[in-house]
Parts: structure tokens; C-alpha cells; sequence
């Protein structure tokens, strides 16, 4: 579950809101780039940008409360993008976490292989187990 306050890349992401606050005052809810953390160029509406860029720790942890569902997560332990101490600790909100050792953000190279072995898992079982 992505972290998104703004943190290290604050002005950024706020500048990028203001430009969506902006474009959403001229009812211009055509893609436009954003630029949202690591993501240099996020392609998608005003509107849909300033919703996910406000999506907190807290707003997470307040939509996890009320999903009733058997949920999973998957992380790569050589993620250094997304914060894997919040990640971890979301194990609360009853989330099966799954952790693929030396995979990277992106699950890229021979870790790509893991990540859908897990994926399919969760979809055929219900669980990586």
C-alpha cells in the first residue's frame, strides 16, 4: 500500500496539486501529466490525480478498517520506494502480507516470475499459501 504523503518529494506533489486544483476550476477534466512521488510523469485527470496524491496513512488505515475481505499484499524487500515499515505494520487491518526476498519495486528481472506465481495463488486459493 503506497505511502502517499508527500514527504522528501513534497513541493512537487504540491505543486502538482495546485495545477490540478487549477485545471479542475476551469472544469478541464482532460489527462494531463502530474508529477506524484517517484513518478515523474503520471498521466490522468485532475480530479483523479488530487484524489489518489491525498491518500494518507490515515485514509488508508480508515478504508482497511471497514473492508471485510481476505486481503493480500506483496512486497519486495529491496523496495526502497515504498516505506516497508508502514507496509508491515498493516498486517493489523487483517492483510496477509507477502514478501518476495531481493524483489525490488518494480518485481523486475527473474522476481516478475514470483510476483505472478503469488498473484495467481491469491486468485486460485485465496492466499499465497
Amino acid at each position: 500500500m503506497p505511502d502517499l504523503d508527500p514527504g522528501y518529494h513534497k513541493n512537487k506533489t504540491l505543486q502538482s496539486r495546485k495545477k490540478a486544483q487549477q485545471l479542475i476550476s476551469q472544469k478541464n477534466n482532460s489527462l494531463n501529466i502530474f508529477e506524484l512521488l517517484y513518478c515523474k510523469k503520471y498521466p490522468t485527470s485532475a480530479q483523479n490525480f488530487l484524489s489518489y496524491s491525498q491518500f494518507s496513512k490515515e485514509k488508508i488505515s480508515e478504508h482497511l478498517k471497514k473492508i471485510t475481505i481476505k486481503k493480500s499484499l506483496i512486497l519486495g524487500t529491496k523496495d526502497k520506494i515504498i516505506n516497508q515499515q508502514w507496509n508491515m505494520g498493516l498486517s493489523q487491518y487483517n492483510i496477509d502480507i507477502i514478501v518476495i526476498d531481493g524483489a525490488d519495486h518494480f518485481f523486475d528481472y527473474e522476481y516478475e516470475f514470483d510476483l505472478f506465481d503469488s498473484v495467481e495463488n491469491i486468485l486460485l486459493n485465496g492466499s499465497d499459501q
